[in-house]
């Protein structure tokens, strides 16, 4: 039943949309699809729309909007590769 009414919303959506009109699309919907599962700084990290999604909330939390930087954005480097190349 869900995956019916997903694809149903999809098809409502205009099929003529450009590359940028569907990234957008796609990321508003990943954006009420990940609020509540606290995936959403990964998708904007991903993105690299992490610094502009906090900067347009500065209303809601200016000292995140003022502290974040553009190196927040990158990934962590994992465990196993810090290991590995110990200089």
């Amino acid at each position: 039943m869900i995956e019916g009414r997903a694809k149903s919303d999809l098809l409502e959506t205009d099929v003529n949309l450009d590359q940028v009109q569907m990234r957008k699309v796609i990321m508003d919907e990943r954006a009420r699809e990940f609020v509540g599962e606290f995936q959403r700084k990964w998708d904007l990290s991903r993105w690299n729309k992490l610094v502009d999604a906090l900067q347009s909330v500065v209303q809601d939390n200016a000292e995140g909007a003022r502290n974040v930087k553009n190196h927040h954005s990158l990934f962590p480097i994992p465990y196993d590769e810090i290991v590995k190349n110990r200089l």
